[in-house]
């Protein structure tokens, strides 16, 4: 989707369900590259995915802003470094009231964008579940920042569950980021029944 201020709206989680029966690439990508895209949003539907072999993602936002998803529900998206919902930028993004199953259910990664990252996103009432074998190559985590990621002011919050998987949120630093980050607030968050041990909250 590469339109500015296009909303994907279904009827509801059980009663909107998309089945994506590709083994790899993405069932949803808002982006106009390095232009960037604004004011475009999904919710109220599930994407179930049928391969759970190869690296995929369910939802993807690329240099995007004033933007969100909404009461999704996310299923078998799994194998390889699948991702249920992955932002590479940009700022004023909202992930919500969504229940989302993957080999990482979240993953901010970098903006083509210069500046931020990630400005001012919010990421609160979520069901977070790692299902299937732990990822290919990258770390298991249930909210994954990769490196060189310049995060400025996200907030995770509300009622958030981080199910099975190694970590939870994990900052994964290493390498050269555009700056230092800063203004990340984490609260309310309950992790359990982890499929692996040395994890972290």
């Amino acid at each position: 989707i590469e339109q500015t201020s296009i909303k994907v709206k279904g009827l509801g989680t059980y009663s909107t369900s998309i089945s994506y029966t590709g083994s790899t690439g993405t069932v949803f990508h808002f982006t106009k590259g390095a232009d960037g895209i604004a004011q475009v949003g999904i919710s109220d539907l599930s994407i179930y995915c049928t391969s759970t072999s190869d690296t995929k993602q369910a939802i993807k936002f690329t240099a995007a802003q004033e933007s969100y998803i909404r009461s999704i529900l996310i299923q078998r998206c799994i194998g390889g470094d699948s991702v249920g919902v992955q932002i590479s930028g940009h700022q004023m993004i909202e992930v919500s009231s969504s229940h989302i199953i993957a080999t990482i259910p979240i993953r901010v990664s970098t903006s083509p964008i210069a500046g931020v990252d990630s400005d001012h996103c919010h990421f609160f009432d979520l069901y977070l579940l790692r299902s299937g074998s732990a990822p290919s190559t990258l770390v298991d985590a249930l909210f994954l920042i990769d490196s060189d990621v310049y995060v400025s002011n996200l907030t995770v919050d509300g009622s958030i569950a981080f199910v099975g998987g190694k970590e939870g949120l994990y900052f994964h630093m290493a390498g050269s980021p555009k700056s230092i980050s800063h203004g990340i607030s984490v609260n309310n968050v309950r992790q359990e029944q982890n499929t692996a041990s040395g994890g972290f909250a």
